[in-house]
């Protein structure tokens, strides 16, 4: 039987948590790929007072965050609170019943492993956070005077009908997520209110933007990326180099080659040095968390901005904008972490 669409952020959400337990052992890329490369430049003019230095990364906590833990017995039927407003522990235990299902009906974790285990013990916490999310969004929905019209319901409850094939369908689906036609109403409205304040808050994504098309070798140790400047310094081939040392293994077989990508999508310092130099300039060392970077500017102009970077600049600003309206938020949960 197909179900009916899940409610607001639960893929993700899971695809999230899975992440998280499962783990990779490949070398993360340490900026996003980006458009191919255009045509090769200038011989390189070195820029050398970029030195290595430790700047913040946009990763780094919001001082603020007023969210507590209550040990003391909790109110029977609400999970959490936020700004004084409760989140229902009905609402939770039917997300929670909902996830676990779905995590094990689609064979995503093995409860006989420990992996398995460690995600669905992770699963209680990602669910009442994904609850508390959707309460700020709610609340900043009235902030801004967002709502969802009756029209606007019905017309999303059409179409979800209409994906089913029929009414018996739909019905069927609803006893299937154990869920009440009042309730799934509820649930729908929801979320697309929420997308209406996504919407809203990324609305200011432009479509095209200055962007730098650049190359970058990475290595593990500032003694390395002496050794690599130096070998640049002397004359040696930037693209050969990153082959043959470079830890990124996204770029390395391309020679280091990150396309074009614009402002916001990879590490701020990695941005500030790469947005500071025309094409034709190598910077000197810049650190970050994966390591010694040494970057080339191949190009720099204007360009439409791709269909996915500007996906990954959207959650990138929601994901901000959440966290920034947990840190404002008066959040107490009533279960312990």
């Amino acid at each position: 039987m197909r179900r009916i669409p899940a409610t607001f952020g639960l893929i993700a959400l899971l695809t999230i948590m899975l992440m998280g337990c499962g783990g990779s052992t490949a070398t993360p890329a340490a900026v996003a790929p980006a458009t191919p490369a255009g045509p090769q430049p200038a011989p390189v003019t070195p820029v050398t007072q970029h030195q290595p230095a430790r700047m913040p990364t946009a990763s780094e906590p919001v001082a603020g965050n007023s969210e507590t833990t209550v040990e003391t017995e909790p109110p029977p039927d609400v999970v959490a609170e936020v700004n004084g407003i409760a989140i229902p522990m009905a609402d939770f235990q039917r997300q929670l019943a909902d996830a676990r299902a779905y995590l094990l009906s689609e064979g995503l974790v093995d409860p006989d492993t420990e992996e398995g285990q460690a995600a669905l013990r992770a699963l209680r916490d990602q669910v009442l956070d994904q609850l508390i999310d959707q309460a700020i969004i709610t609340q900043a929905a009235q902030e801004m005077g967002l709502t969802v019209t009756d029209e606007e319901l019905e017309m999303s409850i059409q179409q979800i009908k209409d994906d089913l094939g029929s009414e018996e369908a739909y019905a069927q689906s609803l006893a299937a997520n154990n869920l009440t036609e009042e309730e799934f109403r509820r649930l729908q409205r929801q979320q697309l209110l929420s997308r209406k304040v996504m919407d809203k808050i990324t609305a200011e994504i432009p479509d095209e933007a200055e962007q730098v098309h650049a190359r970058h070798i990475l290595v593990e140790t500032q003694e390395e990326a002496e050794s690599i400047l130096k070998q640049l310094e002397d004359g040696a081939d930037f693209a050969e180099l990153a082959k043959q040392f470079s830890i990124d293994e996204t770029t390395r077989d391309n020679g280091g080659d990150l396309g074009f990508f614009p402002r916001g999508v990879v590490l701020p310092e990695f941005e500030e040095v790469a947005f500071s130099l025309e094409p034709g300039e190598r910077s000197g060392i810049v650190q970050t968390p994966f390591g010694f970077h040494i970057i080339e500017v191949l190009e720099r102009e204007t360009r439409p901005i791709p269909d996915d970077i500007k996906e990954g600049l959207r959650q990138q600003m929601i994901t901000n904008w959440l966290e920034a309206q947990r840190a404002q938020a008066n959040i107490v949960r009533y279960l312990e972490r």
